[in-house]
């Protein structure tokens, strides 16, 4: 089952019609609710929740993200997801030189993301967590070299090369040479 579908059978559980979960969204949330155009769009499988507004809704429906994912997941183990190019989730941008699509949904154990860094392109120094948990991040060379810095060591990430290293350690991107560098980035979300 699609989280469209499930969103819809909690929904039609409580009794609500789509404006009227519109309404409780907007009482409970106020100006920064989920605006009406954006829930039709999930709600009819036309692009998938983020975290933020799968919370939105899931608080509206009193019930968690956890669980609406787990009946999302629950027919096969896992459902498949297919993302158009066109219909990417969300970009992020570190800043001119540097941006990120990210390419999966919140439905997933993982975050893939594809990190584009123009010549002399660079991302901050990220750590994930000050968490002891593990957080995995595997970075796959795609275009030109990417120079991946975790710690105090540096690594070269060429075209088919990858790397893997833990989240929590200080970790940064940046592209070297004059053209255009690309890298496939999946990380665990714990």
């Amino acid at each position: 089952m699609q989280m469209h579908e499930v969103i819809a059978q909690l929904r039609e559980k409580k009794g609500l019609r789509i404006i009227d979960l519109h309404n409780v969204m907007k009482k409970l949330f106020g100006e920064k609710a989920l605006c009406y155009r954006t829930l039709l769009r999930i709600l009819y499988g036309q692009t998938n929740a983020r975290d933020a507004t799968l919370h939105q809704i899931c608080i509206a429906l009193d019930t968690t993200p956890a669980y609406v994912r787990s009946l999302v997941n629950k027919d096969l183990g896992m459902n498949t997801i297919y993302t158009k190019r066109s219909l990417r989730k969300k970009r992020f941008i570190y800043n001119q030189k540097a941006f990120a699509d990210i390419l999966s949904g919140p439905e997933r154990k993982f975050s893939i993301i594809e990190l584009t860094l123009l010549p002399k392109g660079m991302t901050k120094v990220e750590r994930r967590s000050q968490k002891k948990e593990v957080s995995e991040a595997w970075v796959y060379g795609v275009r030109n070299i990417t120079h991946c810095r975790v710690s105090e060591r540096e690594f070269r990430v060429k075209k088919g090369d990858c790397i893997a290293f833990d989240c929590n350690l200080e970790h940064a991107f940046e592209n070297k040479t004059p053209r255009k560098s690309q890298c496939l980035i999946i990380q665990s979300n714990s």
